[in-house]
Parts: structure tokens; C-alpha cells; sequence
């Protein structure tokens, strides 16, 4: 079970990264930080709440200790679920808040670290001999 939950938190990390991504990608094309962070939230709600939903959905048996093997593992289904309800809520609500709190004083054009990408700064990222 806390390989299950490690799991999950996992999911939710990865929920984030992706939804700032989203929020970074509309930046770059010229929209201001706090309409880009809306902006990515609203695209990305969707698919996080269907995958949140799932999770959810797949620890309800568990959670309900129903079964007499199930009612030692309840509490922590129980816990998993609070979890993934409030790590759900922060990803949508918390953290597009804090992308445009902190991204509004950061530059707006970050270099590339591909060598054949035209913004890669020269020099950059390559070794002095």
C-alpha cells in the first residue's frame, strides 16, 4: 500500500510539472504570467480531474473496509484518498497562483539549451578548453 501511495504522489508531481509546462508554453507566446497560469489550468483541468477521479475511484473499495482484510488497510486507503483530494485542489488552485506570483519578476524569454534551437545563447552550456 506505500508503494501505492508513493505511486500516486508521483501522478500528482507529474500533474504539476505538465500544467506548469502548459503555463510557461503560453508565456513564451507573449501572454502575461497570471493569464498564462489561468489559461493552463483551465486547459488541464479536465485531464486532472479525470485521472484524480480515478485514483479516487480505485481506492473507494479499499477505503470502505468492507471485507474483513480491508478494514486493516481503511484508514490508510482512507488517507491516500484525502491526499489526492487536496494535492488535486493545490494543483488547480495553489499553484497557478504561485507560477504568476513568481514568474511576473522572471524574464520573459528563457534561453534554450538546444545547440540547434535559434534562442540557444552562444557559448552556452559548452565547456571552456
Amino acid at each position: 500500500m506505500a508503494a501505492y501511495a508513493k505511486g500516486r504522489m508521483n501522478s500528482v508531481a507529474a500533474v504539476a510539472i505538465i500544467l506548469i509546462s502548459f503555463a510557461e508554453q503560453h508565456r513564451m507566446a507573449g501572454i502575461q504570467a497570471p493569464e498564462a497560469a489561468i489559461k493552463a489550468a483551465f486547459s488541464r483541468m479536465r485531464p486532472i480531474l479525470m485521472t484524480a477521479s480515478a485514483m479516487i475511484a480505485g481506492m473507494i473499495p479499499m477505503a470502505s473496509g468492507l471485507e474483513t482484510s480491508a478494514r486493516q488497510m481503511a484508514p490508510l486507503a482512507q488517507s491516500v484518498i484525502g491526499g489526492l483530494c487536496f494535492a488535486t485542489a493545490a494543483t488547480l488552485l495553489i499553484l497557478p497562483l504561485a507560477y504568476a506570483a513568481f514568474q511576473t519578476s522572471g524574464p520573459g524569454e528563457t534561453s534554450s539549451l538546444d545547440p540547434d534551437d535559434p534562442r540557444h545563447e552562444k557559448g552556452a552550456g559548452k565547456e571552456k578548453s
